[in-house]
């Protein structure tokens, strides 16, 4: 049987197995800027001025993709890996199989209802990479630049994507468990179970002022649709919000009594739904 202390060190492995799957992602989105610029330099005339066909929309995101965009959208594999991950949280907690079951039969809709929402999001990333581009390259078609002009720009245009589209995927890995795990607990309290989120996780300089009154707590189901962090966020699906350290992991009664786990009570809810607004 797992105790609080063995699902936080689990958690923690957790975390860092999550950190790998990112630092995979990451390592993907590298080349773009230094492929892009290489593009523009082969395509500059003696005048300092890129050529005018550059400036077609085809042309650009035929680059773009040339270049390494596609691999913006290159996370379902890690999130396949993440799903499997969070199976694993659950697999030595009691009732583990009965657990492990629900867990199992959600994860195919919290993994479609993530990436739905991320390709959303990387989507809209895309279009802003293609729009400053474009407005890079018209300018370039008229007025010679020098090149270090030119990839300076395209440097900042890149670099915040790569770091939005790093942020998105690296929430979206841990929406993913908590996504299996909220909607395992609400089969099973369909069924008559009574069950909790146990909220677990670092308590540190860093926690954000939503999630310090939960650590360590269990939650009731009833109560998680009653937390809100904010910004248009889900307690169940982001935990504290973007880049959430925490993880939600499916317990019976039975294990928080054994354990003598202290429940959330209305106090904790309200403290941490003010915490949201800091």
């Amino acid at each position: 049987m797992d105790t609080p202390k063995q699902i936080l060190t689990a958690a923690i492995q957790n975390d860092a197995a999550l950190d790998d799957l990112l630092a995979k992602y990451a390592g993907r989105l590298r080349g773009l800027k230094t492929q892009l610029v290489a593009f523009i330099r082969a395509n500059r005339g003696a005048d300092g001025k890129v050529a005018v066909a550059l400036n077609s929309y085809n042309l650009l995101e035929q680059e773009l993709a040339r270049a390494g965009f596609a691999s913006f959208y290159d996370y379902g594999d890690l999130f396949d890996q993440a799903g499997e991950l969070a199976l694993e949280q659950v697999a030595d907690i009691p009732e583990s199989q009965l657990i492990l079951q629900a867990s199992r039969q959600s994860l195919a809709a919290a993994l479609s209802e993530t990436t739905v929402d991320v390709n959303r999001q990387i989507q809209s990333l895309g279009n802003g990479i293609v729009q400053a581009l474009k407005a890079e390259m018209e300018i370039a078609t008229v007025i010679p630049r020098p090149l270090s002009g030119i990839a300076a720009n395209i440097s900042s245009a890149t670099g915040l994507a790569e770091g939005r589209a790093r942020t998105i995927v690296n929430t979206a890995l841990a929406s993913i468990q908590r996504g299996v795990h909220a909607r395992a607990l609400d089969s099973l309290v369909a069924q008559g179970v009574e069950m909790f989120l146990f909220y677990t996780g670092p308590l540190d300089g860093k926690t954000r002022p939503f999630c310090k009154p939960l650590v360590g707590k269990a939650i009731r189901q009833a109560d998680t649709a009653k937390l809100s962090p904010g910004r248009g966020l889900t307690f169940r699906r982001n935990g504290g919000g973007w880049n959430c350290r925490h993880s939600s992991i499916p317990v019976t009664r039975g294990w928080i009594e054994a354990n003598s786990v202290e429940v959330a009570d209305s106090t904790d809810i309200a403290r941490a739904n003010a915490g949201a607004k800091k």
